[in-house]
């Protein structure tokens, strides 16, 4: 262990492979940052004309050998029964808890969902006795109920690229 000091007191611990920060004595991970008032525990800038953030990588070989569901980004409150607040996990899956809102510029439009190449793109809403869905199959808009993310298939709205309407389950209005 190599310990790193500063006006008497530790601020940073190699123990191992594993980095602390702040005062951490025992690090757990390859970096553990401990930070206590009103600041940021870690910062990362850029100053460059072409920036890039931070790039997170599940490295375990082949994608064929990644076990799906592992967290690879993960924000919540500490301990084990923190709330949790937004992951990612290795298979692409994301949460958010809580409420998620999107501020467009003078040149951003809202949100994007989809592309032009994949067919149907439903947005799904689930509930306790069943599930809707929003959405378009390249051909029409959809609102469906009960379809687990198949447009076609029980809709209550559709409107196809002519403005012309179908009510209560008319798929070709």
């Amino acid at each position: 262990t190599l310990k790193f000091f500063t006006n008497n007191g530790q601020q940073m611990t190699l123990s191992g492979s594993n980095l602390g920060i702040g005062g951490v004595t025992a690090p757990d991970s390859k970096i553990h940052a401990l930070t206590s008032g009103s600041t940021y525990a870690a910062q990362f800038e850029t100053n460059s004309t072409t920036p890039y953030g931070v790039y997170i990588e599940a490295s375990q070989g082949p994608a064929s050998n990644i076990v799906d569901g592992y967290p690879l980004l993960k924000i919540a409150e500490s301990g084990t029964g923190g709330q949790h607040y937004f992951s990612v996990s290795s298979g692409g899956a994301t949460t958010i808890t809580g409420t998620l809102q999107v501020t467009p510029t003078a040149t951003e439009k809202g949100i994007t969902i989809g592309d032009a190449s994949k067919g149907e793109v439903p947005l799904i809403f689930k509930g306790v006795s069943g599930s809707h869905s929003i959405g378009q199959n390249g051909a029409s808009f959809f609102i469906s109920e009960n379809n687990a993310g198949n447009l076609d298939n029980n809709p209550r709205l559709v409107i196809d690229t002519n403005g012309n309407c179908g009510i209560g389950g008319v798929t070709a209005p």
